[in-house]
């Protein structure tokens, strides 16, 4: 027999009663873990079980149920993971869906119970967004029906009066908006015909946008509706100004005694100028060059007097030890020779240049009092010098600056005082 007082006896003893709180232990946890579960389920709403649903069909075997149990968690996998786990057991891929859709696994019922369960949630959520897709269609269909419903209550734009339209048009001539305006105009006189005071600002408006044909046409008509008014004898004087200025363009420009006296003296001025211009330029090149030989021909000497006798050999020397050719002279004459020739060649072509100058201006004095040219173009003193000639016609053309757009409005704000 044990001594039951021995310490192996008294440790088995201590070590069974662990083992014994330690299962009473996980015995709650799995209780406590079971309740949560079932009233987790419990917020899901019940789903109508029928007999065929809850035991196997008659006439049908357990192989038939768990193909069928095999189809469904298939199809719910396929909704969930995207695939099947069909090489896998059926509790736990059941296992694997409890704990997706309901956070733990509940062992204790049947297997076509618990994926009705899961079936019963995964209609739950589909008719909930079946119901929110029809909600948004309602909706969009509502707001459709309103936009409907503004658009035919719109008002009607309002008609524009006289007043209105010369108060929009005075505003864009004194914003400077000058294509606005004349538009604006347009409309005044289209409300109003008889209104001259229309025709008169339209025709100044045009002459601004360089359109003289049609300023000479609002001054016309404004002159038409009141001859003898303000506005009519503003439109006569304004006619007659266009005509003037038709007529100075249509003009030949003419050269007076005098203009051709004056232009043949700025020629020759002129060309007396580039003449001496281009000698002094000649001389002073000259000099350079000359002054550079110079430099050269005083390194030579400097060359020839060094000490060093060995130096003075630059030439071919004979048996005797003597020079037989004087290298450092014919350097000195091919220096002073060339620096002649450069210096020579230099002031002869500032002299043709000159030349040029001359002849140019004789050329352009000449073709100044030939007769007209072909095409009717002559050469006219007026504006002619050795740089620029002018050639007039009887049409001389007149190239205006081209009108700029009309600037964008800017908003301006009111002040008000407080009452």
């Amino acid at each position: 027999m044990y001594n039951r007082s021995s310490p192996l006896v008294t440790m088995m003893t201590i070590y069974r009663r662990l083992c014994a709180v330690l299962a009473s232990a996980i015995t709650l946890s799995v209780i406590s873990g079971t309740a949560a579960w079932a009233d987790s389920v419990a917020m899901v709403p019940p789903m109508v079980a029928t007999p065929s649903a809850l035991t196997p069909a008659s006439g049908l075997g357990p192989s038939s149920a768990n193909s069928s149990n095999n189809e469904k968690l298939s199809v719910l996998e396929s909704h969930y993971f995207g695939h099947g786990f069909t090489t896998e057991s059926e509790p736990k891929r059941l296992r694997r869906l409890e704990y997706l859709v309901f956070g733990q696994a509940n062992e204790t019922l049947e297997n076509n119970v618990r994926i009705g369960k899961i079936e019963q949630v995964l209609e739950a959520l589909a008719q909930k967004k079946a119901d929110d897709k029809a909600k948004a269609i309602a909706a969009e269909q509502a707001a459709l029906a309103a936009l409907k419903a503004d658009k035919s209550k719109a008002r009607k734009p309002e008609k524009l009066t006289f007043n209105k339209a010369y108060a929009l048009a005075a505003q864009e001539l004194k914003q400077k908006r000058y294509h606005a305006a004349a538009d604006a105009y347009l409309k005044v006189i289209n409300i109003n015909p008889r209104y001259s005071p229309a025709y008169a600002y339209l025709g100044d408006i045009l002459v601004k946008l360089k359109d003289y044909e049609g300023a000479k046409e609002a001054y016309r008509a404004g002159f038409e509706v009141d001859p003898f008014g303000q506005y009519g004898r503003y439109g006569k004087a304004k006619l007659l100004g266009l005509a003037k200025r038709d007529s100075y363009i249509r003009t030949q420009p003419q050269d007076s005694p005098l203009i051709v006296e004056r232009t043949i003296k700025l020629i020759n001025k002129q060309s007396n100028d580039l003449s001496n211009l281009h000698a002094a330029e000649g001389q002073r090149w000259s000099r350079w060059r000359t002054d550079l030989a110079n430099i050269q021909l005083r390194r030579i000497a400097q060359d020839n007097h060094t000490s060093v006798s060995l130096l003075n050999r630059r030439g071919y020397q004979g048996y005797d030890d003597t020079e037989q050719s004087n290298l450092a002279n014919l350097r000195t004459n091919y220096v002073r020779n060339d620096a002649a020739v450069q210096a020579t060649k230099i002031r002869a072509e500032a002299a043709r240049k000159a030349a040029f100058v001359a002849q140019s201006a004789a050329n352009l004095k000449a073709q100044m009092m030939q007769p007209v040219r072909p095409g009717n173009a002559k050469l006219r003193a007026l504006g002619t010098n050795l740089y620029v000639r002018y050639y007039g016609s009887d049409t001389p053309s007149f190239n205006d600056d081209p009108v700029a757009d009309d600037a964008p409005v800017e908003l301006a704000a009111k002040a008000h005082k407080l009452r």
